[in-house]
């Protein structure tokens, strides 16, 4: 049986996201050459700036996103921004200078996932070994298709989005590389034929928990039946728990119903590793807050903040 590698997520503190160019000047003292940040474009939505400072002023390099790749001279091109300041930190490669201090982002800092990093893990399956057919649902980020890969039937959630769309995919698919837990539903590969990203995980006939007894009733469902339910559901979540792994968003929904009638917790595209760091005051350990995004937050039912805010004292929205 052929052995998968975990795909680790890597962060990108340089990254601000939505911020001015005012603010970007301020983040960016003293103005050391070759001290940067990267932003959102304000002018152009979908693209990126490169601030980056050279004599005592901020050079604005606008990031263009094309063809599913990202270029700032429409040369040389790049998978994502982690490898644009790689590059732009070994050479200026026609910038004003080349990058090399970063001003760190405060607070929740994004990630991006390596293609490569699938690739190297084991993890990517050839698009001529899949083959697509009808629709079977949607998902946040869009169609749930049904599919077969090596004669067994397998669900396809496919993506076809922005760059950053595409980073929050892959993300819930890094997650998914190091779970392995019979309650839970498997993740067994990625597809990248671009523009599109798929990604391939086992079948689960009988559709999602809330779906399942809303349309067979207490007649069919019987009190073992739930009890079982609740067990699979238990066990799935004690195991990301072993792991340090936090759901955030268990509902009947996201727990699916496999032929032999097992349920398996899904939908990991809110789910995160708990982090920690040193807290220098103490040297002890510390557990980081944990911050939601707007459009995180949106994703979750109104009904579990109360809940958060119980357990974990503060929810930043």
């Amino acid at each position: 049986m052929e052995m998968k590698q975990e795909v680790k997520l890597h962060g990108m503190p340089w990254f601000h996201g939505k911020i001015s160019r005012d603010q970007a000047e301020q983040l960016l003292f003293p103005r050391e050459d070759g001290l940067f940040l990267v932003r959102e474009s304000t002018n152009f939505p979908g693209d990126y700036t490169l601030c980056v400072c050279y004599q005592g002023k901020v050079e604005h390099y606008r990031v263009i996103y094309k063809d599913s790749k990202l270029t700032i001279d429409e040369e040389e091109y790049f998978t994502n921004l982690a490898e644009l300041v790689e590059h732009y930190e070994k050479d200026a490669d026609g910038l004003c200078t080349h990058l090399t201090i970063s001003v760190p982002k405060k607070g929740k800092q994004d990630f991006f996932v390596d293609r490569k990093a699938f690739e190297e893990a084991g993890w990517v399956i050839q698009e001529n070994d899949l083959v697509l057919r009808e629709c079977i649902g949607k998902g946040e980020f869009g169609d749930v298709l049904l599919g077969f890969y090596r004669s067994e039937r397998v669900a396809v959630k496919m993506l076809k989005d922005t760059s950053r769309a595409a980073q929050k995919f892959l993300a819930e698919a890094s997650v998914m590389t190091s779970l392995r837990h019979p309650n839970l539903v498997q993740l067994l590969g990625v597809v990248f034929s671009d523009p599109h990203v798929y990604l391939v995980t086992e079948f689960m006939s009988k559709g999602s928990l809330v779906d399942y007894l809303r349309s067979r009733g207490r007649l069919h469902v019987t009190k073992k039946d739930q009890i079982d339910f609740a067990y699979d559901t238990c066990a799935g979540m004690e195991y990301l728990e072993s792991k340090r792994v936090v759901h955030r968003d268990l509902a009947a929904r996201n727990v699916l119903i496999a032929e032999d009638g097992s349920a398996k917790v899904s939908d990991f595209g809110l789910a995160r590793e708990e982090s920690f760091s040193v807290d220098g005051g103490m040297g002890g350990i510390a557990r980081k807050t944990s911050y939601l995004s707007r459009s995180q937050a949106k994703a979750l039912p109104t009904k579990i903040y109360c809940h958060l805010r119980a357990n974990c004292s503060t929810v930043s929205l």
